[in-house]
């Protein structure tokens, strides 16, 4: 291989050459190096992709009339929805607020 490759060729590989028989020069060796360092750090970095887990729907809404102040609200709610949380997401109804949540809370003394 007595050959000279023209300056800033890429670098090519043949079937037939060997590691031993590469004449790299030392910015091409210092830039497949940052090459390869790029892609392991990046690669720890951002990990393996993840294939999207598909979305459970949930349970079906549920079509419910509330009565408040003498109006009747018709809203579909996830079972699962507090009456709380309907009064001040669904109905924008905010002057309701949430109390202690703790089960434990001992009951005010006078």
């Amino acid at each position: 291989m007595d050959e000279k490759r023209p300056e800033n060729s890429p670098l090519e590989l043949t079937p037939t050459e060997q590691p031993d028989d590469l004449d790299l020069t030392r910015r091409e060796l210092l830039t497949l190096a940052a090459a390869g360092g790029t892609v392991l750090i990046a690669e720890t970095l951002l990990g393996a992709p993840v294939a999207a887990q598909p979305v459970s729907p949930g349970p079906p809404l549920v079509e419910t009339v509330l009565r408040i102040n003498g109006r009747e609200h018709r809203v579909q709610l996830d079972p699962r929805t507090t009456l709380l949380d309907a009064l001040r997401e669904h109905l924008r109804l905010t002057g309701s607020k949430r109390g202690v949540r703790s089960v434990n809370a001992a009951p005010a003394r006078s």
